[in-house]
């Protein structure tokens, strides 16, 4: 097989989406532990559980999960889940194609994820914000679901100013593990936007940060919302222990 090199600058490109579908297919439960998201994703899983008293499942929107390995690191902790992963039309096309999973299922749009799930209770997303077109709204139509945590893993923040550029990557080097048989490595290129630290901070209006770790160009976020007052001239519910580990 030897594929033309991409045109597209997204996970619509097809030759993109088989490599990244196959590299996960591939994925075994001993190699989960070593690739970048998993604590985040199991983190972000325990966090909500706790937060609201461990539920019958956690439902978690997974904002640019790909072919749903961050549901199979989430269900290592031992938490029912109920997984919607949020992609693009070509990726949900191909990742439904492996088989229903009674707990995880595909979506191209939030709302869609959103009226599966009959509410979210966490919102995660690792390395997918930078690569939206728009940053700013997909913050804010997530954290409209006012899910009670919002987990941000493999961020490409900056101290400077916003700005976008074009990356430039191997074909090996998208999705997990080695490039499978049949694929020729090739250059890609997509449009990459490196958000400053203080602009997406500002987007979390009615959030309060409650952990964060990493450097900023591979940064991790935890979000949770701000209580409301039960009446007028009462106290904000203390936020106790859930601001262990915030800077």
């Amino acid at each position: 097989m030897t594929p033309v090199p991409p045109q597209q600058t997204d996970y619509e490109n097809q030759l993109l989406v088989d490599v990244v579908f196959e590299k996960s297919r591939r994925v075994t439960p001993e190699m989960l532990s070593s690739f970048p998201s998993d604590a985040s994703a199991r983190r972000a899983v325990v966090l909500a559980q706790e937060m609201l008293g461990k539920p019958a499942a956690v439902r978690v929107l997974d904002f640019g999960g790909a072919c749903g390995l961050h549901h199979r690191m989430a269900r290592a902790t031992g938490i029912a889940v109920k997984w919607a992963v949020v992609e693009t039309p070509a990726m949900v096309r191909k990742a439904a194609s492996a088989g229903l999973d009674p707990d995880l299922r595909y979506f191209d749009t939030i709302d869609a994820a959103r009226r599966w799930l009959g509410g979210v209770d966490c919102v995660y997303s690792s390395s997918a914000l930078q690569y939206v077109p728009d940053a700013k709204d997909t913050v804010a139509r997530l954290l409209a679901l006012r899910a009670p945590v919002v987990a941000w893993a493999r961020l490409n923040l900056t101290d400077g100013v916003t700005h976008s550029f074009e990356q430039v990557s191997r074909l090996a080097d998208n999705g997990p593990g080695p490039l499978p048989p049949g694929f020729e490595d090739c250059e890609i290129r997509y449009l990459c936007t490196q958000i400053a630290e203080r602009d997406f901070l500002s987007w979390h209006t009615g959030y309060a940060m409650i952990e964060h770790l990493g450097p900023l160009d591979n940064a991790t976020y935890v979000f949770r919302p701000v209580p409301e007052r039960k009446t007028a001239g009462s106290r904000l519910w203390p936020f106790s222990r859930w601001f262990a580990g915030a800077r």
